[in-house]
């Protein structure tokens, strides 16, 4: 088991990051939706993205519990829940950082390969 290679409140280092996590109300709900659905193969956003918003903190520990068991990250749900009372929007962006830094490269795809050389024809 591990932990998080960043830092709880790293967010803070990107500004632009801070200010959409802090200014829009469905930024954090958002960036860990996203988060959970990477490590679900781009599916469940809008389940992740429903717990944020319905169940506020503890719809988010749950989403971050599972991002924790895939990882295999040590932890608690009550922890998880206690990380977003504490900053929703830092435990967001912890989350997704980490997905993204773990994340396998993706291959392309049949689909994202012709929609390339559509584009490019176009041009």
């Amino acid at each position: 088991m591990s932990e998080f290679e960043t830092g709880l409140y790293e967010c803070c280092k990107s500004f632009n990051k801070i200010c959409f996590l802090s200014c829009c109300p469905c930024g954090p709900a958002c960036i860990q939706a996203k988060a959970v659905s990477i490590t679900q193969n781009n599916e469940h956003f809008y389940e992740a993205f429903a717990y944020s918003i319905f169940l506020c903190c503890i719809g988010s520990g749950l989403n971050r519990q599972h991002i924790r068991e895939f990882y295999d990250i040590d932890g608690s749900l009550l922890g998880d829940i206690c990380c977003h009372l504490a900053c929703d929007p830092c435990s967001s962006a912890q989350e997704y950082n980490e997905v993204i830094k773990k994340s396998k490269p993706r291959r392309p795809t049949l689909k994202s390969a012709v929609n390339f050389y559509t584009s490019m024809a176009k041009i």
